[in-house]
């Protein structure tokens, strides 16, 4: 492989690192959205995205836990900020509009994952899609 590929390969990390913060941001943004924090049924259908997404299936699931709860104790510790540091990982995907759009797909999967999708969950969604420049309407949130 030669240097040219390296750094290819190294650019397609990085931009998938920021797609796998990205998701785990606007779940967390949606789980923490009604009070109490996620649901076990909202924590479930992140763990299984580390099995059916293929992009978060590269990673693994315990870093994908990790920082899943890291950003749920952040925005559970201090909302304003803690919704601030999850809307700046969202943002990382702003330039990318299929991996944008993908991590606000998903984070209305894990808000439905309890059985519908509260007025809290559809207000952090559409912060989530005003931070990657995505009109909520396309969502029909």
């Amino acid at each position: 492989m030669g240097f040219l590929d390296e750094v290819g390969q190294r650019i397609d990390q990085v931009r998938y690192r920021d797609y796998v913060d990205a998701v785990a941001a606007v779940s967390a943004l949606v789980g923490c959205a009604d009070s109490g924090g996620p649901s076990r049924s909202q924590r479930q259908q992140v763990a299984q995205l580390a099995v059916t997404n293929p992009v978060m299936a590269s990673f693994p699931a315990e870093e994908l836990r990790r920082l899943f709860d890291g950003l749920v104790e952040e925005i559970s510790a201090d909302a304003d900020f803690g919704r601030a540091a999850a809307l700046q990982r969202v943002a990382k995907v702003a330039d990318r509009p299929d991996q944008a759009r993908s991590a606000i797909e998903v984070g209305i999967e894990v808000a439905k994952a309890d059985g519908y999708l509260s007025r809290a969950e559809r207000a952090a969604l559409r912060h989530a899609c005003e931070a990657v420049n995505l009109y909520p309407g396309e969502l029909e949130l």
